[in-house]
């Protein structure tokens, strides 16, 4: 499993994009080479409405086509997601702020 740097947000605005990188040869014994897991966590007495949004970009960009994730969108506290299916970028983006921060954390296998 390998892990992407994580990406902080603490106001409005969107994240630039951690791009996903696809393994040279896939191992078919294990799970999806594109299987990814999604860690968004809220610091202590954040106020904040986020979203995780995803892209099939060959170069995602700030300005590129970037869809909602479907189940973490407009979320106000931590959760956690997945991806199952090949996707090529990932960014946080917080759309309501008052206070703190949220963090978005990539794992991918294998």
């Amino acid at each position: 499993m390998s892990g992407y740097s994580p990406v902080t947000l603490n106001g409005v605005g969107d994240t630039a994009a951690i791009i996903i990188q696809m393994p040279a040869v896939a191992n078919w014994s294990a799970p999806p080479c594109y299987a990814l897991g999604l860690i968004c966590t809220l610091s202590d007495g954040a106020t904040l409405t986020y979203s995780v949004e995803i892209t099939a970009d060959p170069a995602p960009a700030d300005t590129g086509h970037w869809n909602l994730h479907d189940a973490l969108q407009a979320q106000t506290a931590s959760a956690n997601g997945s991806i199952g299916f090949p996707v090529t970028g990932v960014r946080l983006s917080v759309s309501d702020y008052t206070s703190g921060s949220v963090t978005l954390g990539v794992a991918q296998w294998p």
